[in-house]
């Protein structure tokens, strides 16, 4: 693995040192190679978008996809609102400081889950929407 990307043994076991903190198990295999323990299918943009019906494609404002976000709702909530009737989306691979219902930490290990928030801006404010917060949450 080192001489296919170049850099030192050493060089390759500290990036491996690294990946507990992502949520990445790896497995020690013979003769100094390495497996992850599970498989990662990354988010990439171009997919996501290809995978979305032509109707809510028409819907969508923006989409960014980050590798690592602190929050992906926090960066909806500091971006600029998308026009009127559309929606902005932001996802990522691992997020460090984001939050559930009630506050509580949410973890994903890198690649493991969808950390996903929508922004969404409306013409005006439905009268339901208390009722409608309740059912996404």
């Amino acid at each position: 693995m080192a001489e296919a990307l170049g850099i030192t043994q050493a060089d390759v076991c500290e990036q491996i040192s690294s990946f507990p903190r992502w949520g990445l198990k790896v497995d020690a295999q013979r003769r100094a190679s390495f497996r992850l323990s599970r498989p990662i299918d990354l988010l990439i943009r171009e997919k996501v978008l290809a995978g979305l019906d032509d109707d809510v494609m028409t819907k969508v404002a923006w989409l960014e996809v980050f590798p690592e976000i602190d929050s992906t709702n926090d960066f909806l909530l500091n971006a600029s609102p998308p026009s009127s009737n559309s929606l902005s989306v932001c996802l990522a691979e691992f997020q460090r400081t984001g939050r559930g219902r009630h506050g509580r930490r949410w973890y994903a290990p890198f690649g493991g889950g969808l950390c996903l928030s929508l922004g969404w801006c409306f013409d005006e404010v439905p009268r339901d929407l208390g009722r409608c917060l309740l059912q996404l949450a």
